[in-house]
């Protein structure tokens, strides 16, 4: 009977210790063992309270480990949307996860085609001060070797809430810590030591205090969403010098004492800020500690898509940003290290075939502390560099974009904040002043001959050379036909100039090959307030206006024995400006206007045909015409007339005479130039018209004397 008790308690001793291998108690430490994906293990742990509430996929369950410390030493998975661990008060480490361990809080879930984490309060932590600044004091441990995955479960905790160790592996994704009650900033202080870091969500509320405090550089930290901390971004004297950067943070508005805290050469890279360079930053002591000193940049990641009014996407598009220098500029040199922020960022790119540019990294502030100090927050040593164009945290740029076949174009006041970047989509419009669509054809100009090639010519240099002049500025605005140059700036025409166009920015002038230089199809004349001139026997074709004066270029086509008269046709007598008798071929003069430049009449007059007579506009600078004279028909029959009847008087006067003096009347014989009704009237005609009547008064005469004398 003895010995079949003594076997009875064997196997139920044996039995139960099968039933709770994965979690031992040793005093007042549970251990976590081999492989457990949900927390039932804790039933039945001495010390260890159950609460079950539901039943199924509805039931969630409750573990208050009261002043139980946990150890986990195999793998732990732990779902918050239906388990929940509470601890009151014990020692520290509190959740302490071991070298080759791994805990999974929360895990990855997929809704309707959608990745989330699961949700819940996964831990809850009551206790008191522990003390800072290692992995003994921290509510979680995760030690060297020890892997921690966090996904989507929130923490409440009222101490250093974690150390992660060098070699250890902590992976957050969407994590929640809250930490609700008061203490000082080191006790609730999150110690990242881990050279195995990687953040994709992680939410931190706070109570007015706890930092983050960086020892390490993370791998990754995406997405940082701080609230009403103490410090955001926090540093040690043993965190190595170098960059520690931030996507997508999230705690510029959101009530933290300071978004940054300086400390002994720290060098934080914020990248895509949800408020852009709206951050608070100063010293890791309020006591102004000489070791509050470091760097830190804010960038805005910029993506740009230009289209036509066709919404095609429009490619080789240059995109031009250059940030403002509002006289906070200073160079960091401290432990080794350089940055100069004291000279202009110039963003330049240009769209591919898709219309995009390449993503750009824009500079929109920068706070240098080479010194500790004792100054407010965002002042003195701690004062913000701001680069947008209102010297605030308004973070606003202009952008400007040039094409050579379209209008230049400013995004003006571009805001660039935000977690995701900044994306920006503008139309451009076509440039219609363009005769050559090509560019590459108009960068191989050897010459520039007329008014349209120069347009052309200089919109390709001022694409390929966007800060010349001003980047908002062109070379040329137009009016209707004329083209006009900017303010001050000079045109040279040389026939040896050594490059077809040249552009000297210091002395305001443009230089360009020409013979030449014409009228153009879309412009005709230029006016500028600089001057225009030649070189080397080059020839000005175009009416123009400089400082030197208003000057007008006529060219009148294919003229044949014409007499051209320009003249001021307002004094009296008229005043003659310009002449040329018998011409022919194409006539070309380049004059000055008179004072009145309303006042030039252009006349074309030719021996047999009508005149031509136009009035010059005043603002026809250009005056190109081609006149076809009209000849004058009936200018022949008047003279074929007047020889008739000049021949019938003669031959009167030849009758008269002979009754008074020879009965037999003469034969009278006439040579005359006859010219055709189609043909013009003739001076031969005119001369024997003369003749006849000449003759005619000599007879009438003779017999006027010969009447008196009977």
């Amino acid at each position: 009977m003895i010995r079949k008790t003594t076997i009875l308690i064997c196997y139920c001793c044996f039995l139960l210790q099968t039933m709770y291998a994965n979690f031992t108690l040793a005093g007042n430490v549970i251990t976590q063992t081999g492989v457990d994906t949900n927390l039932s293990g804790l039933t039945g742990i001495a010390g260890v309270t159950v609460i079950s509430n539901g039943t199924g996929a509805n039931q969630f369950i409750t573990y208050n480990l009261g002043n139980l410390r946990l150890v986990i030493q195999g793998t732990l998975t732990h779902n918050p949307e239906q388990e929940q661990l509470l601890f009151n008060n014990p020692g520290n480490p509190i959740i302490d996860i071991q070298n080759g361990a791994t805990y999974n809080l929360g895990e990855d879930v997929v809704v309707n085609g959608v990745t989330r984490q699961r949700l819940g309060l996964g831990i809850f932590i009551s206790s008191t001060d522990a003390g800072c600044c290692n992995a003994n004091n921290a509510a979680i441990a995760i030690r060297n070797g020890a892997t921690w995955n966090w996904r989507g479960a929130t923490i409440d905790v009222g101490q250093l809430p974690w150390f992660a160790e060098p070699t250890s592996t902590v992976q957050i994704t969407n994590g929640v810590l809250l930490v609700r009650r008061d203490a000082t900033s080191d006790v609730v202080q999150v110690r990242q030591n881990s050279d195995n870091f990687f953040v994709n969500g992680l939410t931190f509320i706070g109570n007015g205090r706890g930092d983050i405090t960086f020892l390490r550089r993370p791998q990754q930290m995406n997405n940082y969403r701080p609230e009403t901390t103490g410090g955001a971004i926090a540093f040690s004297g043993n965190t190595p010098n170098y960059d520690v950067t931030f996507r997508g943070y999230s705690g510029g508005d959101r009530g933290n004492t300071q978004d940054i805290k300086f400390w002994q050469g720290c060098r934080p890279i914020l990248i895509n800020s949800k408020t852009g360079s709206q951050l608070i930053a100063g010293n890791h002591k309020n006591d102004g500690n000489g070791a509050g000193y470091g760097v830190a940049l804010v960038y805005q990641e910029l993506d740009l898509t230009v289209t036509d009014l066709a919404n095609a996407p429009v490619a080789g598009v240059t995109m031009y940003i250059r940030d403002t220098n509002n006289g906070g500029r200073e160079t960091y040199n401290r432990e080794g290290h350089t940055v100069d922020n004291t000279q202009d960022n110039e963003y330049i790119t240009q769209t591919d075939i898709n219309g995009t540019i390449p993503q750009q990294q824009i500079l929109l502030a920068a706070n240098v502390a080479n010194t500790g100090g004792a100054n407010g927050l965002n002042s003195g040593t701690y004062a913000w560099d701001y680069r947008g164009k209102n010297n605030d945290d308004s973070d606003v740029f202009d952008i400007h974009l040039w094409a050579y076949n379209y209008l230049y174009q400013i995004i003006a006041d571009a805001v660039l904040k935000g977690v995701d970047g900044t994306s920006l989509s503008t139309k451009v419009f076509d440039d219609t002043a363009i005769s050559e669509i090509s560019k590459t054809v108009v960068d191989g100009y050897t010459e520039i001959n007329t008014l349209d090639q120069l347009y052309d010519r200089a919109k390709s240099f001022k694409v390929d050379n966007i800060t010349t002049l001003g980047i908002e500025n062109f070379f040329f605005t137009t009016n209707g036909d004329r083209l006009v140059l900017s303010a001050d700036w000079n045109l040279v025409i040389d026939q040896n100039a050594p490059a077809a166009f040249a552009v000297d920015e210091g002395n305001q002038t443009i230089t360009i090959r020409s013979n030449a230089l014409r009228f153009g199809t879309k412009f005709t004349s230029i006016e500028t307030t600089g001057t225009i001139s030649v070189a080397n026997g080059a020839a000005i074709e175009f009416g123009y206006i400089d400082s030197t004066g208003t000057f007008k270029y006529i060219e009148l086509l294919d003229l044949t024995d014409t007499t051209v008269t320009v003249t001021d046709f307002v004094p009296s007598p008229e005043v003659l400006l310009q002449e040329a008798v018998d011409f022919s071929g194409t006539y070309k003069s380049l004059f000055e206007a008179p004072t009145d430049a309303s006042n030039t009449k252009v006349k074309l007059s030719r021996f047999g045909y009508s005149e031509w007579i136009e009035i010059v506009a005043e603002t026809d600078l250009s005056f190109i015409r081609s006149v076809e004279l009209i000849p004058l028909p009936e200018w022949s029959d008047n003279q074929q007339l007047l020889l008739y009847y000049a021949h019938k008087i003669l031959q009167k006067s030849e009758a008269l005479k002979n009754v008074f003096n020879n009965p037999v009347q003469p034969t009278l014989t006439i040579n005359n130039t006859i010219t055709t009704n189609s043909s013009p009237a003739s001076e031969e005609n005119q001369e024997a018209l003369l003749n006849l009547l000449k003759r005619t008064l000599s007879k009438i005469t003779n017999l006027r004397e010969r009447m008196k004398s009977n």
